[in-house]
């Protein structure tokens, strides 16, 4: 999963037997690709504050433009067609 932590740490945290640090709860939802505001219920269920603003839909404030933060991801690799040998 590429998340460093082992299976029985995570087992641990699945079971209740051990508590998440705040890094490992990052950590985790950012390689689970979880919305900023479903991290922020996750921080929360964890013991830990909110790290992630939210905004209503109407806010005024200034954003960044989501064609911006597209190209920032880059290309997405597409799958290799399976070549026969």
């Amino acid at each position: 999963m590429g998340a460093e932590i082992s299976t029985r740490h995570l087992s641990f945290v699945e079971t209740g037997r051990s508590v998440p640090s705040r890094e490992m709860v990052l950590r985790l939802s950012e390689r689970l690709c979880i919305p900023l505001h479903e991290r922020n219920a996750l921080l929360v269920a964890a013991g830990y504050a909110p790290m992630y603003r939210e905004r209503a839909l109407d806010d005024p404030a200034p954003t960044r433009p989501w064609w911006l933060c597209w190209r920032s991801c880059g290309p997405i690799p597409s799958p290799r067609a399976p070549t026969c040998s």
